[in-house]
């Protein structure tokens, strides 16, 4: 896990009037985090049972996030970030390996404050994201899932550089008692690096 002086990675993005800057979680965002998770629709969409029951409390949040890991059983896999606009937290994802390789990161559990939602904070929260995967840890690809049914993620995920992963297994997920396609999506190291230039 970070420190709370870890250097944020920042840039100059989003509809508001500020950088947008990315830093380990601190106990403190989860009170915004618990408000940005108020609805059954974003707790879903997000994977919520994944991170604690509905209504999710700043408690559950600091419980999963300080005190479980994230439920990962690896000591050093779990990286949960926020994105800060001016010292202000609008927007979380976590960051993690998979399948042991260090080098294939995950992201999960996106969400952004509702009331910032369609002005380009995820995409660029997004980006800051793929700075620190392939630039701070090494990364060799990121992936991420999204529900089908949630095209605004998946439009999200896309325009920050994603793109579906023919190579993935098929999987659903029963969310709020449906059964739900997950999309999976991928980044690679020479993909990214294409789209600095």
């Amino acid at each position: 896990m970070f420190s709370e002086n870890d250097k944020p990675y920042t840039c100059a993005c989003g509809g508001g009037s500020g950088f947008l800057s990315l830093r380990p979680f601190k106990e403190s965002d989860a009170f915004k985090m618990a408000e940005w998770i108020r609805d059954r629709d974003t707790y879903f969409m997000l994977g919520g049972p994944h991170l604690a029951p509905y209504p999710v409390s700043a408690e559950d949040i600091i419980g999963k996030y300080s005190r479980e890991n994230g439920g990962c059983a690896e000591a050093d896999n779990f990286y949960p970030m926020i994105a800060t606009e001016n010292g202000e937290p609008v927007g979380q994802l976590i960051v993690r390996y998979t399948g042991g390789d260090r080098r294939k990161l995950r992201f999960g559990w996106v969400v952004v404050d509702g009331r910032k939602r369609g002005r380009g904070y995820g995409r660029e929260m997004l980006g800051l994201g793929l700075v620190f995967a392939f630039e701070v840890m090494g990364a060799s690809l990121v992936t991420i899932g999204v529900f089908e049914e949630n095209m605004r993620a998946y439009n999200c995920y896309v325009s920050a550089g994603f793109r579906a992963n023919p190579d993935a297994q098929v999987k659903t997920e029963t969310v709020d008692g449906k059964e739900q396609k997950i999309i999976e999506l991928v980044i690679t190291r020479e993909e990214y690096c294409r789209r600095k230039t």
